[in-house]
């Protein structure tokens, strides 16, 4: 699972809904990513996307642990599949 950090300001201008900023992130980055892999049209992303807006510091401070912390959970999840990634078959 991906974690990023998105701040993002529309001075002046109506801002596009989230699932459209979300959409053209997995989009340019999935062509670019299959193009450095010479893999065209190859999934990179999950379907869906979650959102979570941290209101105060201690929510803050949560999830930056959490970040920080889960990758070394990855190999405990069902899901995870890609070993070649980590160094472990």
């Amino acid at each position: 699972m991906l974690h990023f950090p998105v701040t993002a300001r529309f001075a002046g201008t109506r801002p596009p809904p989230l699932s459209e900023i979300v959409r053209a992130l997995k989009t340019f980055s999935a062509r670019r990513i299959n193009e450095l892999r010479s893999t065209p049209g190859a999934p990179i992303w999950q379907r869906n996307y979650f959102e979570r807006v941290l209101r105060n510091e201690r929510e803050l401070v949560a999830a930056r642990e959490y970040i920080a912390n889960n990758p070394a959970k990855w190999e405990l999840d069902g899901l995870f599949t890609d070993r070649a990634a980590v160094g472990t078959q």
